[in-house]
């Protein structure tokens, strides 16, 4: 290949990294969930793991109904923020599923694959 194909292809490979769809919807840090939390809506946080089977087999569900409704989001419970999110809302397996209210009051919790399915949380 000739350099420019390399070039190109390297900086189409580092946007895909930088920009993948579900980087909207994957938090990482607390002030965009405490931005999403403020939305005057009810709204759903899901936190995973990804060595967790059962998240793999609901996270895309998740990715649609999040990029349709834009009332969930994803927290990746591996990571040190995500490890203080899921002590503080005492979460202790994955997948789990955080529902809130229009005021970011936390109303529930559903753990594991949602027997509804994911847009049944979010449209309760």
């Amino acid at each position: 290949m000739t350099p420019i194909l390399l070039v190109l292809a390297a900086v189409i490979i580092f946007l895909y990294w930088c920009v993948r769809p579900e980087s909207t919807y994957a938090l990482t840090n607390q002030a965009q969930l405490d931005a999403f939390l403020q939305q005057p809506v009810p709204k759903v946080v899901m936190v995973y793991a990804n060595w967790c089977g059962f998240c793999q087999q609901v996270k895309p569900e998740a990715i649609r109904v999040a990029r349709r409704t834009g009332r969930l989001v994803l927290v990746d419970g591996d990571t040190p923020w995500g490890a203080s999110v899921m002590q503080k809302y005492r979460v202790e397996s994955f997948p789990t599923f955080l529902r809130f209210d229009e005021r970011g009051i936390k109303m529930s919790t559903q753990v594991g694959v949602p027997f509804d399915g994911v847009s049944g949380l979010v449209e309760e």
